[in-house]
């Protein structure tokens, strides 16, 4: 008999520990940050005045990035119950039918999607160097409540080693999305990659319009 309760006791004491861990297959193929640094802001205006950003859930925005379309991004907007703040939450996620992705693959898309939303002032007071600090320690299955990555003591950490940490209070139902459908947010040139091609193209109009005004002369 007391084998019998004390082997009910384990399961019970197991499936509560499996709920509050709430397991998302998902989370094993993306990384997600809360941007948990003061005076870090979402700005949903600009965001959603891109054409290709859709509202998936409400206050859920999400695109594929043009960098790499095996990979969507969502942005959304979440309170630490440690702080009682809001911050930007960002998430990079391997669509489902994805193969072959990487560690590498996903510090180079958040790196890369990071520039992009600071530099257009969708996300805002994130520095450089914390962006930088933030891809070294990014890899695939820091996601989820417990593992997500937060900034807390000056370096990024996931949440359950933080001091922000709380235990979920219970799963929460995840709004279905199907991140294949999403529209692609093409990736843009950086400024610098014009620069030989603008050069070269100056180049050969100068180079024209001397050879030109040389055979005036000699005619």
């Amino acid at each position: 008999m007391r084998c019998a309760v004390a082997l009910v006791t384990m399961i019970v004491a197991w499936a509560i520990l499996v709920q509050a861990q709430c397991p998302e297959p998902l989370d094993a193929k993306a990384c997600e940050v809360i941007l948990s640094i003061p005076g870090a802001r979402l700005d949903t205006l600009k965001l959603t005045a891109v054409a290709q950003v859709r509202e998936t859930a409400p206050g859920v925005y999400a695109y594929r990035s043009g960098f790499d379309e095996r990979f969507a991004v969502i942005l959304s907007l979440e309170a630490l119950p440690a702080t009682g703040k809001q911050y930007p939450v960002i998430r990079v996620q391997a669509v489902p039918e994805a193969q072959g992705v990487t560690d590498s693959d996903i510090k180079r898309v958040l790196g890369l999607e990071l520039d992009r939303l600071t530099g257009k002032g969708i996300i805002q007071g994130v520095s450089e160097e914390e962006r930088s600090a933030l891809v070294a320690t990014a890899h695939l299955g820091l996601a989820g409540w417990d593992r997500r990555l937060v900034f807390d003591g000056g370096a990024w950490r996931p949440f359950n080693e933080s001091s922000l940490y709380t235990p979920q209070r219970g799963c929460l139902v995840q709004p279905v999305t199907d991140y294949s459908s999403l529209p692609v947010w093409p990736a843009e040139p950086a400024a610098g990659s014009l620069a030989f091609p603008v050069f070269a193209a100056c180049a050969v109009v100068t180079a024209l319009v001397a050879w030109r005004l040389l055979a005036r002369r000699k005619s």
